[in-house]
């Protein structure tokens, strides 16, 4: 029997089911092949749109270029360094980036220590040591 037949019998079955555990969660059978007819879907109307496909592609490298541009990543990059050197002065926890925020879109979870999802901040610290990672070194 093929792996897609197992998956799929196994979602009719059990459709609530824990079917993979991951850093960014778990997912069931259901949640699993939800997922999955819905890449088959988007990649069956791909395969069907070739100048459609090509359009989009276009335009996304026009936004790209016209987003980063060396210019703007060196103004972006000369704001991170005045930044943390300004914290480092004062012994603040403001951010480094621009927007203030924790460097992941919309404060997006990632992974702890601990292996379980987590919200990401501006004032995380450093959990595997206990200290703030970005703190000016003792001693």
């Amino acid at each position: 029997m093929r792996v897609e037949a197992l998956l799929e019998r196994a979602a009719r079955q059990s459709p609530s089911k824990t079917a993979v555990v991951t850093g960014a969660g778990r997912f069931t059978y259901g949640e699993v092949d939800e997922r999955a007819s819905d890449l088959a879907r988007a990649l069956s109307w791909s395969n069907g749109h070739p100048d459609e496909m090509a359009r989009m592609g276009a335009n996304a490298q026009r936004r790209y270029e016209a987003c980063y541009t060396p210019e703007v990543n060196y103004g972006q990059l000369m704001g991170v360094y005045e930044r943390a050197i300004s914290r480092g002065r004062s012994g603040g926890r403001a951010s480094a980036l621009p927007d203030g925020g924790n460097g992941l879109p919309g404060g997006e979870e990632t992974e702890g220590p601990d292996r379980q999802p987590r919200r990401v901040t501006d004032g995380d610290q450093d959990d595997r040591e206990g200290r703030d990672e970005n703190a000016p070194a003792e001693g």
